[in-house]
């Protein structure tokens, strides 16, 4: 008979389960489900030796086992113990679809599950080789798909999870193996090690605990109450969890006593003692029945609770399943209490995998179109890929390719990508390698721009740089031309086609503006002209003597770092000078940096202007390969330097003026100012008599008027005359007098006619003076 005899940890008492015979409807027989968690199996045959055959029909060049991860994680352990065992394989060139090589393992060890095995490509989509176990032999045969119709040096790597076979079979002590594995190339040993289960002291006393087992493929669980160690008078209820993954199969949970009966087996025990609370995908309750004493448990009662689940579909690759449980009323030691541990168990459903990778019997082309995000011209972690592009190859010769390597039509080569996928990658293989019997081909892949969708993808790009970086990470242009193929399996996938964002292109560009005392001052009109709209922009007015700052603001508003930044300053107008001109030390400027310019200015005369130009020169600074170009698209010229500049304007006022006007504003009154002599001479011209003025004291004569020079005639008798006539004698006076007046006149209109001409001269030149002074 059959023993399970597991360590107990943590506990003092071991249990004894044996098999039993259940009697609920159910085919009487041994309780499978128990026996599997013990690792319970039909016996496996000892390793097989290899069977014979011929030294050419093992296709396997070498192969080598060992444990997965290293020996530290061998097989140790008990009947529960799993391990994962791995062999990397290689085959002898030619194989052909069907061909297979088989695996065996030592007796002593077995998959966890025996599905089928798959050996998956290096592209994880395509399958090299099936594997399928034999359980009567313990051997796993892998059979070639028609991978190996087009590929040659089949190589890779295996593995699949074991664990102890029929734990009865092995020694009843701790146990050192160097267990076997065998293939057609011969055998390879690994360590493992044994421990045996621990006997328990004879009697049917049982730990609370739990254990998982497989069912196939299916979870097996087993909750153990300790033994009673009286009768238990308070209710007694299981409460059990299931996992994220599975779920409990409620009509298989059944109740066994494992204190056998006269028969020696196990059997469940009345189905009235217990009743289900509920059951479903998150687990179950489970509570016992009082007995007529009210007992809800008897002393030396041992029980167990066994139940199978079922993995959720979309569980069914997870290879760990967990599961926990308490008990209210007894704790694990079978003591009355309110509540008892926790209690987890977990189930290692095991997993398998593999990969392999060949050279494919013909030659393959490829690899990248990219959006080069940094415009560097190479492939690196920045860039983006660019999908739907479509390509073509050709000979190098320029003609079509329009056979494969098995001479077959070109076009029905299933594995071309010739459409960029997702990744931006594209593929051409299945391309020969030779002509009439001659090794070596190249070929060209161009982007399709025949295509309309391909068009429209790349109009908002242009080529990136070329000839940066090396073979694999340099960019094409719009065609790419591979090395020369000359053997089976080779690959050219360095023909790579990057471009950038047309408008990504970096333009340079850099702003000056220049301040006297914080004012642009760009204007050069009179700061009271009244067609300057903004005071800013006006000249800044300094009084003489006057030292003012001066700034100067450089701006890089391009889109590209400078270098060889240079500030300068000169005076156009004027005989004063900006002294003191600082900027920094540092020559670069960052896209969007600014940096300052001080200095000052002093204006040192009256009635003067000044006007200084700032400017600026600088040379874009790209980054390693950044394409610059103008402000039209065209590529900047090397060594072509970036310039600005700025003027800024000043005045000083006039040293007098009228009523508090200065000469810088006085206009046209200041043209007058040489006619102001002149007024005297005002009343001289055109006085008549009535206004009693009197020649003699005229202003401007050159001489007094003389007294009259004939004496006056005195009459010894009066003499008649007309009555129209004066007298003889006023006479004579009337006549002197006016004659003295025109000499008067005639003098002073000769001394006037020369400061009215120097009058008229310096009113012509004042006009002048005017005129010139406006257009400056």
């Amino acid at each position: 008979m059959e023993r399970y005899e597991p360590i107990l940890k943590g506990a003092e008492m071991s249990q004894i389960i044996r098999g039993f015979k259940r009697n609920h409807g159910r085919t009487a027989g041994t309780l499978l489900s128990l026996s599997l968690a013990c690792g319970v199996a039909a016996a496996a045959p000892p390793s097989i030796t290899p069977p014979a055959a011929a030294a050419e029909s093992c296709i396997v060049d070498e192969i080598h086992w060992q444990w997965k991860g290293g020996e530290n994680k061998k097989l140790n352990g008990t009947h529960d113990s799993t391990a994962d065992i791995q062999f990397d394989w290689s085959l002898k060139d030619p194989v052909n679809v069907g061909d297979s090589f088989v695996v065996s393992l030592p007796k002593e060890i077995k998959p966890v599950r025996g599905s089928e095995l798959s050996i998956l490509a290096e592209d994880q989509t395509e399958v090299i080789a099936t594997g399928t176990w034999n359980s009567g032999t313990n051997e796993a045969t892998f059979t070639l798909t028609d991978y190996a119709e087009t590929h040659s040096s089949l190589r890779g790597s295996t593995w699949f999870t074991v664990t102890w076979t029929v734990w009865s079979d092995l020694p009843a002590s701790d146990t050192d193996y160097s267990l076997p594995f065998s293939s057609c190339r011969g055998k390879s040993h690994l360590p493992a090690h044994w421990i045996a289960p621990a006997s328990g002291p004879g009697g049917e006393l049982q730990h609370g605990t739990k254990v998982g087992y497989l069912l196939g493929e299916q979870p097996g669980w087993v909750v153990y109450l300790g033994t009673a160690k009286e009768d238990i008078k308070r209710p007694v209820t299981v409460i059990d969890n299931a996992g994220n993954n599975w779920a409990p199969v409620c009509d298989e949970i059944s109740v066994i006593s494992t204190v056998d009966d006269d028969a020696g087996i196990y059997v469940p025990i009345d189905r009235s003692r217990w009743t289900l609370n509920y059951c479903n995908a998150d687990g179950f309750s489970l509570r016992f029945n009082p007995l007529d004493d009210g007992s809800y448990l008897l002393k030396n009662e041992s029980l167990s609770i066994s139940y199978s689940g079922e993995v959720l579909p979309e569980s069914e690759n997870t290879r760990y399943l967990d599961n926990s449980s308490h008990t209210f009323g007894i704790n694990n030691n079978g003591e009355p209490a309110d509540k008892s541990d926790i209690l987890n168990a977990f189930i290692d459903r095991g997993a398998s995998g593999g990969s392999g990778i060949g050279d494919e019997k013909s030659v393959s082309v490829g690899n990248y179109v990219f959006h080069d995000v940094n415009e560097n011209g190479i492939q690196d972690s920045e860039d983006l890929p660019i999908p739907g592009v479509k390509l073509k190859i050709q000979n190098s010769d320029g003609t079509r390719v329009t056979r494969d390597y098995r001479n077959h039509d070109y076009s029905e080569v299933k594995k071309n990508i010739d459409r960029t996928d997702a990744s931006g990658h594209y593929l051409f293989t299945g391309l020969p390698y030779s002509t009439d019997g001659e090794v070596g081909r190249a070929y060209t892949v161009s982007i399709d721009l025949d295509d309309d969708q391909t068009r429209a993808i790349l109009a908002m790009y242009t080529p990136t740089l070329t000839g940066k970086g090396n073979l694999h990470t340099d960019s094409s242009t719009w065609t790419a031309n591979s090395n020369t193929l000359t053997r089976v399996g080779e690959r050219d996938f360095s023909l790579d086609f990057g471009f950038i964002k047309k408008l990504d292109a970096s333009v340079p560009d850099i702003k000056l503006v220049k301040y006297i005392d914080g004012h642009d001052a760009n204007a050069g009109a009179s700061a009271k002209d009244t067609r300057q709209t903004d005071d800013d922009q006006k000249p800044v007015t300094f009084a003489v003597g006057d030292t003012r700052p001066v700034t100067i603001i450089v701006t890089n508003t391009g889109t590209v770092d400078l270098t060889d930044v240079v500030v300068t300053d000169e005076t156009v107008l004027g005989n004063d000078t900006v002294t003191d001109l600082t900027c920094p030390e540092d020559n670069e400027l960052g896209i969007g940096d600014s940096m300052r310019c001080t200095g000052t200015l002093s204006m040192t005369a009256p009635g003067m202007k000044h006007r200084d130009r700032a400017s600026v020169t600088a040379l874009p600074a790209p980054r390693d390969g950044q394409r610059v170009v103008t402000a039209e698209g065209k590529d900047w010229i090397e060594g072509q330097t970036l310039t600005d500049s700025d003027i800024a304007n000043a005045i000083t006022p006039a040293a007098h003026g009228i009523l508090g006007m200065s000469s810088a504003s006085c206009g046209w009154m200041c043209a007058l100012l040489p006619l102001v002599p002149l007024t005297p001479l005002i009343p001289l011209i055109g006085v008549p008599d009535s206004l009693g003025a009197s020649p003699s004291h005229a202003l401007g004569s050159s001489k007094l008027s003389s007294p009259n020079r004939n004496p006056v005639r005195q009459s010894t008798s009066a003499q008649a005359l007309p009555d129209n006539e004066p007298p003889i004698g006023e006479q004579d006076s009337t006549r002197e007098t006016r004659a003295n007046e025109k000499d008067v006149l005639a003098q002073t209109g000769a001394n006037t006619i020369p400061l009215f001409i120097i009058g008229m001269i310096a009113l012509i030149l004042g006009g002048f003076l005017l005129s010139r002074r406006k257009t400056i």
